[in-house]
């Protein structure tokens, strides 16, 4: 299950809503809408009761929201509702178009992918998974193998095989999402060339080396796990990652030069930044 805050934004949504959309973030939050009001959302139990009190007061401190926020746990039927009454399809570029099962097909020549979210993240509406997929398109996928990182509803993992990767092991530590990246894979019949795996960063100790990784997770979780992704990163592999804000370049940048990597390209759309880099 999910907790729920919504949040009154003080003065001006755009400005001030994307400051605390951004702290939020930082903080492990997994989903955050700036809408009428800030809405966000984290699995419950991966931040303590504490930590959740710290930020709500960190963010009354700064004068981004007017009080605390209205704060409720999302059943799976609840988060399905959710998903559904805001998920319209979506063409991202000339790459490829997503919808979920209950939308008409598309009739166009790029690649459709099927995704009923539910309760994962990942649908190509965030700006995240949008660039994840835009950058993985720089590469030629063809007989690679692949690494997907907090892999959400398998969507970057499905892209990848419908781009022609041999294999794709995509990974999740929430038990939901696991399920709901089974089902899409099954959906969209690439289910052969992808394992779902339940886990994180230290279940891949005994993988071979791939020749694509990529994570779209939140900044934190990119800076304790990077090194991990390094390790079972081939000499002449890329790595993409997703998930942070333009003012996390500096530090993960940081990380990423101490790590022997460097920067091949950036995409950003709406403050949110997606990186790809090499040895």
């Amino acid at each position: 299950m999910y907790i729920e805050l919504i949040f009154t934004v003080k003065e001006s949504i755009e400005e001030n809503g994307e400051i605390a959309a951004s702290l939020l973030n930082e903080a492990g939050f997994e989903t955050v809408q700036e809408k009428e009001k800030l809405q966000a959302y984290i699995v419950e139990n991966l931040l303590s009761t504490q930590e959740i009190e710290d930020q709500i007061e960190q963010l009354i401190n700064f004068n981004l929201v007017a009080n605390k926020p209205q704060q409720a746990i999302v059943k799976k039927e609840n988060w399905n509702k959710l998903w559904e009454s805001n998920f319209n399809p979506i063409t991202i570029e000339d790459i490829c178009h997503i919808r979920a099962d209950f939308h008409p097909a598309f009739d166009g020549e790029i690649k459709e992918i099927v995704i009923n979210p539910k309760m994962s993240f990942g649908t190509g509406h965030h700006a995240t998974t949008y660039l994840a997929i835009k950058m993985l398109n720089e590469l030629d996928l063809k007989n690679m193998r692949c690494l997907d990182m907090g892999t959400g509803t398998g969507i970057l993992a499905i892209f990848s095989v419908k781009k022609g990767a041999t294999y794709t092991l995509a990974i999740d530590n929430d038990e939901w999402s696991v399920e709901n990246s089974i089902e899409n894979v099954h959906i969209n019949g690439v289910h052969e060339k992808i394992d779902v795996m339940l886990g994180d960063a230290y279940h891949i100790a005994q993988e071979m080396p791939f020749d694509v990784v990529v994570a779209n997770i939140n900044r934190n979780i990119l800076l304790r796990d990077m090194e991990f992704y390094v390790q079972k990163l081939k000499p002449t592999g890329k790595m993409i990652i997703s998930g942070f804000y333009t003012q996390d370049v500096p530090v993960l940048m940081e990380k990423i030069t101490e790590l022997g990597l460097k920067k091949v390209k950036q995409f950003e759309k709406d403050n949110w930044v997606c990186l790809m880099m090499s040895f």
